[in-house]
């Protein structure tokens, strides 16, 4: 096992225009990661790797030490389901290849982008992928750092929620995604309700930590015990 602990799963959700994105792209310039794969349906991650429309063309972009690459998934859910696990599978090898699978040229840690998630993944977990399954719940074992982002959070499958090391929301204007996310972050549902522009709620699961910005994304940290 090719264990990275500083490896950490992200996950931000909030309307179109609530800082997802940005949040993640600052992330991604601040690690700099040899290894990216950004699953990038609406075309959002220029600068992060050449944009492919065809898996095996995405794959083949990974046969090296180090690369960078995006696949735009289809508009066609069933379709895009099936080009998902296929990445998943693709970043499992990379990290962890199984008794029988040809080696990749390196193993070792990869960062995954996913950019609308919801589009991927359904409400239960039984059903989602078995490789996406492997991602959310051992792939940090094994060097996968993942970012994902999601405009529809109560739509998703709620294991994200539980294995992120933090979870980031900004403005939702679903009152379903409200309360999962407010349940989610240990905040007062109201409070979810109140964020506008670039403010956001940000939780940090291992210490504890609640960062609440401003409209202008500015950071205020205020440390204290979750709510149970």
């Amino acid at each position: 096992m090719n264990v990275d602990r500083s490896a950490d799963i992200l996950f931000a959700c909030g309307a179109t225009g609530a800082g997802k994105s940005f949040e993640i792209k600052r992330r991604l310039a601040a690690a700099n990661p040899g290894r990216l794969i950004v699953v990038d349906p609406e075309r959002e991650y220029a600068g992060y790797g050449y944009l492919h429309e065809h898996p095996l063309d995405f794959y083949k972009a990974t046969l090296f030490p180090t690369f960078r690459t995006r696949l735009c998934t289809s508009f066609v859910r069933g379709k895009a389901e099936a080009q998902f696990d296929y990445v998943c599978k693709v970043v499992r090898w990379h990290c962890d290849p199984q008794p029988g699978q040809e080696r990749p040229p390196r193993v070792g840690p990869v960062t995954l982008v996913v950019d609308e998630l919801a589009d991927f993944v359904g409400s239960s977990f039984r059903d989602t992928p078995d490789s996406w399954q492997w991602i959310v719940g051992r792939g940090r074992k094994h060097g996968v750092a993942l970012l994902a982002a999601s405009r529809r959070p109560a739509e998703i499958d709620k294991c994200i929620f539980d294995n992120a090391s933090t979870v980031r929301a900004g403005r939702l204007n679903n009152t379903a995604s409200q309360r999962t996310v407010a349940d989610a972050l240990g905040v007062d549902l109201a409070e979810v309700r109140a964020l506008t522009g670039y403010a956001f709620i940000q939780v940090d699961k291992n210490t504890g930590t609640i960062t609440r910005g401003d409209a202008k994304g500015r950071p205020i940290r205020v440390t204290h015990r979750l709510k149970k």
